[in-house]
C-alpha cells in the first residue's frame, strides 16, 4: 500500500483512482444509521477496501456539531479519528475508496465548500442527501479534470 501526503490532508492511502463503487448492503446500512444519527447535523466518514468492493466503514465525528448552524452546511473530520482510521487501512491493506458526508437539506451534488476542500482525488466523494429522511439519495462522484464526475455506484 502506497500512502502519500496531499495539501491540506493527513495522507492518503491507495494507489488507482477510484472509477466503481461496489458497496455492501450491510455496510451501506450503516452508513445510513450514521447519517441519521447525526441529523440535522452533516455526518460523514471513510469507506474503505479494495478493487471497488467496500469491506470497511469508518464512522468520523463531525467537529462542527457542536455548532449546528455550521454544521447543516459542512463537515469537518475528527483529526484523532480520522488518523486512527488511515493508519487502520494502511496497517490491514485497506485503500480509501471513499469519503463521504450527508447533505441534511439539500440535493446529493458537490456544494461549492465540498469542491474548495476536496484534499483525495484518487478516492470518490460520496454524498447522501436526507432532504427526503425516509428515502435518502446517494451519489457518487470522482475527481477528474479539475472537476467532479459522476461515479458508479452499486448497493450489492
Amino acid at each position: 500500500m502506497c500512502c502519500k501526503r496531499l495539501p491540506g490532508s493527513l495522507f492518503f492511502c491507495g494507489a488507482l483512482t477510484v472509477t466503481m463503487i461496489n458497496l455492501p448492503q450491510a455496510i451501506y446500512e450503516q452508513l445510513l444509521a450514521h447519517l441519521q444519527d447525526c441529523y440535522p447535523a452533516e455526518g460523514c466518514g471513510f469507506l474503505a477496501g479494495s478493487n471497488g468492493l467496500v469491506s470497511h466503514h469508518y464512522p468520523i465525528a463531525n467537529l462542527l456539531a457542536a455548532n449546528l448552524l455550521a454544521s447543516i452546511t459542512a463537515y469537518q473530520m475528527e483529526p484523532a479519528a480520522q488518523l486512527e482510521a488511515l493508519l487502520d487501512m494502511e496497517a490491514h491493506g485497506r485503500q480509501l475508496l471513499a469519503i463521504y458526508h450527508s447533505h441534511p437539506h439539500s440535493p446529493a451534488e458537490p456544494s461549492a465548500r465540498d469542491r474548495q476542500q476536496w484534499y483525495y482525488p484518487e478516492a470518490a466523494m460520496i454524498i447522501v442527501s436526507l432532504a427526503e429522511r425516509q428515502r435518502p439519495l446517494i451519489r457518487a462522484y470522482r475527481y477528474q479534470a479539475g472537476r467532479f464526475t459522476h461515479c458508479s455506484l452499486a448497493i450489492v
